[in-house]
Protein backbone atom coordinates (compact mmCIF):
# COMPACT_ATOMS: atom_id res chain seq x y z
CA UNK A 1 0.00 0.00 0.00
CA UNK A 2 1.32 3.31 -0.95
CA UNK A 3 2.44 5.53 1.64
CA UNK A 4 4.43 8.95 1.00
CA UNK A 5 5.22 12.76 2.21
CA UNK A 6 5.49 11.82 6.05
CA UNK A 7 4.72 15.07 8.15
CA UNK A 8 6.20 15.41 11.39
CA UNK A 9 5.64 17.83 14.06
CA UNK A 10 7.45 18.69 17.39
CA UNK A 11 6.24 21.05 20.03
CA UNK A 12 6.33 22.21 23.47
CA UNK A 13 3.84 19.65 24.39
CA UNK A 14 5.40 16.90 22.24
CA UNK A 15 5.82 15.40 19.08
CA UNK A 16 3.37 13.32 16.44
CA UNK A 17 3.81 12.44 12.63
CA UNK A 18 1.50 11.10 9.87
CA UNK A 19 1.35 10.52 5.97
CA UNK A 20 -0.80 10.36 3.09
CA UNK A 21 -1.71 7.06 1.70
CA UNK A 22 -2.14 7.44 -1.81
CA UNK A 23 -3.58 4.09 -2.55
CA UNK A 24 -6.75 4.76 -0.36
CA UNK A 25 -7.25 8.59 -1.01
CA UNK A 26 -7.64 7.25 -4.53
CA UNK A 27 -9.79 4.06 -4.07
CA UNK A 28 -12.02 6.07 -1.34
CA UNK A 29 -11.78 9.60 -3.03
CA UNK A 30 -11.12 11.23 0.14
CA UNK A 31 -7.91 12.71 1.16
CA UNK A 32 -6.69 9.96 3.48
CA UNK A 33 -3.45 9.72 5.96
CA UNK A 34 -2.24 6.89 8.60
CA UNK A 35 -0.55 8.75 11.88
CA UNK A 36 2.30 7.21 12.57
CA UNK A 37 3.21 8.32 15.72
CA UNK A 38 2.00 10.58 18.25
CA UNK A 39 4.21 11.00 21.93
CA UNK A 40 3.23 13.66 23.97
CA UNK A 41 4.70 14.42 27.24
CA UNK A 42 3.70 13.23 30.51
CA UNK A 43 0.97 15.09 31.57
CA UNK A 44 -2.84 15.64 30.74
CA UNK A 45 -2.19 19.30 29.50
CA UNK A 46 -0.02 18.53 27.14
CA UNK A 47 -1.20 15.35 25.72
CA UNK A 48 -4.97 17.22 24.78
CA UNK A 49 -2.75 20.07 23.44
CA UNK A 50 -0.87 17.72 21.15
CA UNK A 51 -4.07 16.21 20.08
CA UNK A 52 -5.33 19.23 19.13
CA UNK A 53 -2.12 20.31 16.81
CA UNK A 54 -3.20 16.98 15.12
CA UNK A 55 -6.19 17.68 14.30
CA UNK A 56 -5.75 21.12 13.74
CA UNK A 57 -2.42 19.84 11.29
CA UNK A 58 -4.93 17.36 9.63
CA UNK A 59 -7.58 19.55 8.82
CA UNK A 60 -4.70 22.41 7.93
CA UNK A 61 -3.47 19.40 4.34
CA UNK A 62 -7.28 18.90 3.90
CA UNK A 63 -7.03 15.66 5.10
CA UNK A 64 -10.38 14.00 5.52
CA UNK A 65 -9.96 10.48 6.32
CA UNK A 66 -7.47 9.41 8.86
CA UNK A 67 -6.38 5.91 10.33
CA UNK A 68 -4.17 5.46 13.73
CA UNK A 69 -3.13 1.98 15.35
CA UNK A 70 -2.67 1.88 18.82
CA UNK A 71 -1.87 -0.62 21.22
CA UNK A 72 -5.22 -1.38 23.64
CA UNK A 73 -3.40 -0.56 26.76
CA UNK A 74 -2.90 2.67 26.17
CA UNK A 75 -5.89 4.06 27.92
CA UNK A 76 -5.19 7.54 28.13
CA UNK A 77 -4.20 8.01 24.51
CA UNK A 78 -7.47 5.99 23.59
CA UNK A 79 -9.52 8.17 25.35
CA UNK A 80 -8.20 11.59 24.09
CA UNK A 81 -8.89 9.92 20.77
CA UNK A 82 -12.55 9.38 21.39
CA UNK A 83 -12.62 12.98 22.82
CA UNK A 84 -11.30 14.02 19.50
CA UNK A 85 -13.82 12.16 17.11
CA UNK A 86 -11.87 8.79 16.45
CA UNK A 87 -14.15 5.61 16.50
CA UNK A 88 -12.73 2.53 17.08
CA UNK A 89 -12.86 0.24 13.64
CA UNK A 90 -11.00 -2.57 13.97
CA UNK A 91 -9.20 -4.74 16.27
CA UNK A 92 -5.91 -7.03 15.06
CA UNK A 93 -3.22 -9.10 16.42
CA UNK A 94 0.19 -9.69 15.37
CA UNK A 95 1.92 -12.83 15.45
CA UNK A 96 5.84 -14.08 15.13
CA UNK A 97 7.72 -17.34 13.96
CA UNK A 98 11.07 -18.41 14.09
CA UNK A 99 10.80 -22.08 13.02
CA UNK A 100 10.51 -21.55 9.36
CA UNK A 101 10.36 -25.59 8.80
CA UNK A 102 7.33 -24.75 6.17
CA UNK A 103 6.70 -27.90 3.42
CA UNK A 104 5.95 -27.24 -0.58
CA UNK A 105 3.01 -28.21 -1.64
CA UNK A 106 2.45 -29.66 -5.45
CA UNK A 107 -1.37 -27.94 -5.50
CA UNK A 108 0.35 -25.05 -4.58
CA UNK A 109 2.06 -22.75 -7.78
CA UNK A 110 3.13 -18.95 -8.19
CA UNK A 111 0.59 -16.98 -9.74
CA UNK A 112 0.80 -15.87 -12.97
CA UNK A 113 -1.10 -12.45 -14.51
CA UNK A 114 -3.54 -14.89 -16.26
CA UNK A 115 -4.98 -15.77 -13.04
CA UNK A 116 -5.25 -11.99 -11.83
CA UNK A 117 -9.45 -12.24 -12.68
CA UNK A 118 -9.76 -15.35 -10.27
CA UNK A 119 -7.51 -13.91 -7.71
CA UNK A 120 -9.94 -10.58 -7.77
CA UNK A 121 -12.84 -11.89 -7.70
CA UNK A 122 -11.65 -13.77 -4.14
CA UNK A 123 -9.74 -11.00 -2.72
CA UNK A 124 -13.67 -9.18 -3.57
CA UNK A 125 -15.15 -11.70 -1.23
CA UNK A 126 -12.54 -12.94 0.88
CA UNK A 127 -11.71 -9.95 3.84
CA UNK A 128 -15.54 -9.02 4.95
CA UNK A 129 -13.84 -8.96 8.80
CA UNK A 130 -11.29 -6.00 8.34
CA UNK A 131 -11.21 -2.43 8.64
CA UNK A 132 -12.70 -1.51 5.66
CA UNK A 133 -15.63 -3.41 5.65
CA UNK A 134 -16.06 -2.65 9.58
CA UNK A 135 -16.39 1.27 8.90
CA UNK A 136 -19.64 2.35 8.17
CA UNK A 137 -18.24 5.54 6.20
CA UNK A 138 -16.39 2.81 3.54
CA UNK A 139 -18.45 1.76 1.17
CA UNK A 140 -18.85 -2.28 0.38
CA UNK A 141 -18.01 -1.88 -3.32
CA UNK A 142 -14.96 0.82 -2.54
CA UNK A 143 -14.29 -2.12 0.18
CA UNK A 144 -13.96 -4.84 -2.45
CA UNK A 145 -12.60 -2.17 -5.00
CA UNK A 146 -9.44 -1.73 -2.60
CA UNK A 147 -8.65 -5.91 -2.28
CA UNK A 148 -9.11 -6.06 -6.36
CA UNK A 149 -6.49 -3.57 -6.51
CA UNK A 150 -4.43 -4.87 -3.36
CA UNK A 151 -3.97 -8.53 -5.14
CA UNK A 152 -3.42 -6.95 -8.30
CA UNK A 153 -0.74 -4.49 -7.50
CA UNK A 154 0.65 -8.04 -4.96
CA UNK A 155 0.33 -9.80 -8.76
CA UNK A 156 2.98 -7.03 -10.38
CA UNK A 157 5.28 -6.88 -7.20
CA UNK A 158 4.16 -3.57 -6.17
CA UNK A 159 2.53 -4.98 -3.32
CA UNK A 160 4.49 -8.02 -2.69
CA UNK A 161 7.11 -10.10 -4.07
CA UNK A 162 5.01 -13.25 -4.54
CA UNK A 163 1.49 -14.86 -4.73
CA UNK A 164 1.38 -18.13 -4.15
CA UNK A 165 -1.95 -20.07 -5.38
CA UNK A 166 -3.72 -23.20 -4.89
CA UNK A 167 -5.22 -23.76 -7.69
CA UNK A 168 -7.94 -26.63 -9.20
CA UNK A 169 -9.51 -26.88 -12.71
CA UNK A 170 -8.34 -23.55 -13.50
CA UNK A 171 -10.42 -22.44 -10.80
CA UNK A 172 -7.78 -20.34 -7.74
CA UNK A 173 -9.33 -21.74 -4.45
CA UNK A 174 -6.81 -20.12 -1.90
CA UNK A 175 -4.04 -17.41 -2.30
CA UNK A 176 -1.39 -16.16 -0.04
CA UNK A 177 0.77 -13.08 -0.82
CA UNK A 178 4.44 -12.63 1.12
CA UNK A 179 7.37 -10.35 0.73
CA UNK A 180 10.94 -10.42 1.26
CA UNK A 181 10.52 -9.27 4.67
CA UNK A 182 9.22 -11.93 6.57
CA UNK A 183 5.87 -10.83 6.01
CA UNK A 184 2.82 -12.90 4.92
CA UNK A 185 0.33 -10.15 3.68
CA UNK A 186 -2.78 -11.05 2.43
CA UNK A 187 -4.54 -14.59 2.46
CA UNK A 188 -7.92 -15.76 1.21
CA UNK A 189 -9.68 -19.29 0.77
CA UNK A 190 -12.44 -20.03 -1.18
CA UNK A 191 -15.56 -20.08 1.39
CA UNK A 192 -16.53 -23.20 -0.52
CA UNK A 193 -13.19 -24.78 -0.19
CA UNK A 194 -12.24 -24.13 3.61
CA UNK A 195 -11.70 -26.84 6.59
CA UNK A 196 -9.48 -28.40 3.37
CA UNK A 197 -6.66 -27.70 4.83
CA UNK A 198 -5.72 -24.87 1.92
CA UNK A 199 -4.98 -22.53 4.47
CA UNK A 200 -2.27 -24.17 6.01
CA UNK A 201 -0.76 -25.69 2.92
CA UNK A 202 -0.44 -21.76 1.60
CA UNK A 203 1.38 -20.83 4.94
CA UNK A 204 3.57 -24.02 4.90
CA UNK A 205 4.59 -23.23 1.50
CA UNK A 206 5.51 -19.66 2.49
CA UNK A 207 7.46 -20.31 5.45
CA UNK A 208 9.33 -22.77 3.12
CA UNK A 209 9.94 -20.02 0.84
CA UNK A 210 11.21 -17.77 3.67
CA UNK A 211 13.42 -20.37 4.20
CA UNK A 212 14.93 -20.56 1.21
CA UNK A 213 15.42 -16.46 0.61
CA UNK A 214 17.10 -16.97 4.28
CA UNK A 215 14.58 -14.74 6.42
CA UNK A 216 14.85 -16.12 10.09
CA UNK A 217 11.31 -15.15 11.18
CA UNK A 218 8.32 -14.47 9.19
CA UNK A 219 4.85 -12.53 10.60
CA UNK A 220 1.35 -11.63 9.85
CA UNK A 221 -1.69 -10.02 11.21
CA UNK A 222 -4.91 -10.91 11.64
CA UNK A 223 -8.43 -9.40 13.19
CA UNK A 224 -8.57 -10.47 16.45
CA UNK A 225 -12.22 -12.11 15.86
CA UNK A 226 -10.83 -14.21 13.13
CA UNK A 227 -10.55 -17.20 15.04
CA UNK A 228 -10.39 -19.89 11.86
CA UNK A 229 -6.96 -17.84 10.58
CA UNK A 230 -5.32 -17.57 14.64
CA UNK A 231 -5.84 -21.73 14.92
CA UNK A 232 -3.96 -22.44 11.37
CA UNK A 233 -1.58 -19.59 12.05
CA UNK A 234 -0.95 -21.28 15.45
CA UNK A 235 -0.63 -24.50 14.39
CA UNK A 236 1.94 -23.56 11.38
CA UNK A 237 3.80 -22.38 14.78
CA UNK A 238 2.99 -18.64 15.20
CA UNK A 239 2.51 -16.71 18.19
CA UNK A 240 0.75 -13.79 18.91
CA UNK A 241 3.35 -10.99 20.04
CA UNK A 242 1.52 -7.40 19.51
CA UNK A 243 -2.47 -6.48 19.66
CA UNK A 244 -3.62 -3.03 18.07
CA UNK A 245 -6.94 -1.14 18.07
CA UNK A 246 -7.40 0.57 14.52
CA UNK A 247 -9.48 4.05 15.00
CA UNK A 248 -10.70 6.38 12.34
CA UNK A 249 -11.01 10.04 12.33
CA UNK A 250 -12.90 11.47 9.09
CA UNK A 251 -13.72 14.96 9.23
Amino acid sequence: MSEENVISVTSSSGSFSWNFDSFDSEILEKKTAKILTFSPNNNEDDMRALGQELVDSLLKENVEYVIYKIAPTNFSTIHLLEDLGFRIIDGSLKLISTDLDGQENKNITTAHSEDLISLQKLASESFSQTRYYNDPLVSKDNANKIYREWIKNSLSGEAADMVLIWKEADSVCGFLTLDKNGRIILIAVDKNQRGKGIGKALVKSALAQFKKWGITESTIETQMTNMLALKTYHSCGFKIIESYLTFRWSK
